[in-house]
């Protein structure tokens, strides 16, 4: 190749280059020009190993390190003898370090030196080498932390458990000093003995992104402060604790929070309406104690939220239109708080995007709002436990291509109902609407030359009551085949309905004979086996 340059050149410099050799030419030197990049990162990436290889690891980092794990895993665990080297050779499962250069005063001068550093951390049972905390030694080394300046994650998870009755109680460093400040992953996660009040000082964290406190027992009330110094925090979750009091003011001041989880604690005031950022994707303030009406929550301005969960809550004031402004919301669930009021209230029709509604157990009263039964994405509809009234629109209902768990039970419904057999089919058990007293069904019709077919038909409802005399139309007609799934019928079929009632009735009683019948075969013959057993065992 470096002989086909040559005359290439010597080409050039006569000017008697053909197109031929032209192309030769120009393949050839886009060759040399690949070959010497890859050449050169080659030899930068050498070095640069090299230069990480040889780099130590600050001392002062390496004892903290170890001071910290120690207090975790107990006086047993030795790591300057197990883990010599941590950021190199011997690596620790869950600590992960980064090569920084830093200024280093050396014979009176400053010199730049790169070094390994610390700067995420993971102690719990995540992985199956994971580090893993003695269960009574646990102790959080707050001047090792502090020591740890270079560290963005610390996560440590189902560590603190059974502390013993004479140790002081596990709390969270209260001074800034015990933080390393460049923080900007925290996470404690499910460590029941870690108790006491969220410090304060966490707001000063201002590199914080986010902050899990999850799964604790953390009391008192959220710090009012908390948002006002974060302006990165885009998670901040706080739930399974036994917090208290509002939801402070401050979070509003959290531009970028995506997610916002406060659920299962004991707060029980919001604080100001605006306190609630609107770029908000997931808000959970589930299983506590607000008393707010919802209107107050001003819940229209979180356009881009998919997911609300309020429910278990004291929320109380009816359904305010302005729900209607959380256009993209995919999950909504408010049951289980007397809400009250009507349905229809809010414009249903503008949640396109809703999956999943839960207003179960919510004293709502009047009728199902059509507009519920258009919204084509709907898989998940609780509505049960409620006051409802009025009718249920089948026809609407088998038009919903996406709903698979409908809960209507436990309201005062009325009317026939009307669905074909495949929508009992597709739904099974996932169609709950027993305890409707004024709602009955219309059966399907009985198998006809003795063909044995499942019969399908909604739990705890009864036949809706006709007279002997009185027929369905026919089944050829549109709402006999829509009514039960017979587009295929004869136009001359017609069928007497309470004695289809009774024929299902007396179908069913039979079958539960056979089952017991066959209960009782199976036991007898199960006894008669034991005694031929035994009587093997004798010979």
């Amino acid at each position: 190749m470096a002989a086909l340059l040559l005359h290439c050149l010597y080409k050039v410099r006569q000017g008697t280059v053909h197109s031929p050799l032209l192309m030769r030419c120009k393949s050839s030197i886009l060759i040399i020009s690949v070959l010497f990049f890859l050449g050169v990162v080659v030899v930068w990436g050498q070095a640069q190993a090299q230069a990480q290889a040889q780099a130590p690891m600050d001392w002062t980092e390496k004892e903290a390190l170890y001071s910290l794990i120690q207090g975790l895993l107990g006086e047993e665990w030795n790591g300057s003898h197990l883990y010599p080297d941590p950021c190199g050779w011997t690596p620790i499962q869950g600590v992960s370090c980064d090569l920084l250069t830093t200024q280093q005063q050396q014979q009176q001068q400053q010199q730049q030196q790169q070094l390994w550093y610390v700067t995420s951390l993971s102690i719990g049972p995540i992985h199956e080498n994971s580090l893993r905390c003695h269960p009574t030694a646990p102790h959080l080394r707050t001047r090792a932390l502090s020591r740890l300046a270079h560290l963005r994650s610390l996560s440590i998870f189902s560590c603190f458990f059974s502390l013993k009755q004479s140790s002081p109680p596990l709390v969270l460093p209260t001074s800034a000093a015990d933080w390393p400040p460049n923080l900007e992953f925290l996470q404690f996660r499910h460590n029941p003995s870690l108790n006491g009040p969220i410090p304060a000082v966490l707001g000063s964290l201002t590199k914080l992104r986010s902050l899990v406190l999850e799964d604790n027992y953390l009391t008192g009330p959220i710090p009012a402060g908390l948002g006002d110094h974060l302006p990165a925090l885009q998670r901040l979750v706080l739930s399974g604790n036994a917090l208290t009091g509002a939801i402070p003011t401050s979070l509003s001041q959290c531009k970028q929070l995506l997610i916002l989880d406060l659920s299962f604690n004991n707060l029980s005031l919001l604080g100001d309406p605006t306190s609630l950022p609107g770029s908000l994707l997931k808000l959970d303030l589930s299983h506590n104690l607000l008393d707010t009406p919802l209107l107050e929550f001003n819940l229209g301005v979180l356009s881009s939220l998919t997911l609300l969960d309020m429910r278990g809550n004291r929320i109380t004031g009816g359904l305010p239109a302005s729900l209607s402004g959380m256009q993209s919301v995919r999950e909504m669930m408010l049951g289980n708080n007397p809400i009250g009021g009507l349905l229809d209230m809010v414009p249903w029709g503008e949640f396109q995007e809703l999956e999943t509604l839960d207003l179960s157990n919510s004293g709502y009263t009047g009728d199902i709002p059509e507009s519920l039964f258009r919204l084509k994405k709907l898989r998940f509809l609780g509505l049960q436990n409620n006051s409802l009234t009025g009718g249920v629109p089948g026809k609407l209902l088998v038009e919903m291509p996406s709903m698979s768990r409908l809960y209507l039970n436990g309201n005062n419904l009325s009317g026939p109902l009307e669905l074909p057999v495949a929508f009992y089919k597709r739904m099974g058990g996932s169609f709950v609407i027993w305890d409707n007293p004024g709602l009955c069904y219309y059966p399907p019709p009985l198998p006809i030359n003795n063909n044995i077919q499942l019969i399908m038909q909604p739990l705890g409802l009864k036949c809706c009551p006709v007279s002997p005399a009185q027929t369905l139309p026919d089944a050829s007609s549109s709402s006999s085949s829509y009514a039960y799934g017979l587009g295929n019928a004869s136009s001359s079929s017609s069928y007497d309905m309470s004695s289809s009632c009774s024929g299902i009735t007396s179908l069913l009683q039979q079958l539960q004979l056979l089952m017991v019948t066959s209960t009782a075969l199976l036991i007898l013959l199960g006894g008669t086996m034991d005694i031929v057993r035994a009587g093997c065992r004798i010979l």
